[in-house]
C-alpha cells in the first residue's frame, strides 16, 4: 500500500458502464487499481489530479470450456470487451481512446480474469506519457 501522496500523480476512477456492464465495470475497474500500483498513479477516492473516466461498450462473456474444445476457433466462445477511456484534469479532457480486450484460448482456455487485465494494461501503457 501506498503511503506518501503526491497531489500531481492522484488518480481518481469513474466506471461510466451501463448497468447491464456493471459487473465488468467493477472488474475492470479492480484490474485497473491493481495494474497501478506499481505505477506513479496513486488510485484515491477523495480530489484528485487527474479522473480517468471509462465504459464498457462491448462485452461478450464467452465460453472458456468452448474456448479450450475449440482452441479459440469458434468466435462466439471468445471473451471480448470494448472500452472507451478519457483522461481528464481540471482544465478538461487531456486525451481519450478505445481500447479492445479478448480472450481467445490458451492452454487452459484463457480466463476472464486476463480479459480484464490486458485491458488494464494497455490503460497504463497510454497513462505513462501523464
Amino acid at each position: 500500500m501506498k503511503r506518501w501522496e503526491n497531489r500531481d500523480t492522484t488518480l481518481k476512477l469513474q466506471d461510466l458502464s451501463k448497468s447491464t456492464f456493471s459487473e465488468p465495470g467493477r472488474q475492470l475497474g479492480l484490474a485497473i487499481e491493481e495494474a497501478l500500483h506499481d505505477s506513479a498513479f496513486i488510485v484515491t477516492d477523495r480530489a484528485a489530479h487527474y479522473l480517468l473516466k471509462y465504459k464498457i461498450v462491448r462485452y461478450q462473456k464467452g465460453n472458456r470450456w468452448t474456448r479450450l474444445m475449440t482452441f479459440g476457433i469458434n468466435e462466439s466462445s471468445r471473451a471480448m470487451m470494448t472500452v472507451k477511456v478519457a483522461l481528464y484534469n481540471q482544465r478538461g479532457m487531456l486525451a481519450a481512446w478505445e481500447i479492445e480486450s479478448w480472450v481467445n484460448g490458451g492452454p487452459t482456455g484463457g480466463s476472464e480474469e486476463s480479459l480484464y487485465e490486458k485491458a488494464a494494461q494497455e490503460i497504463l501503457e497510454h497513462l505513462k506519457g501523464y
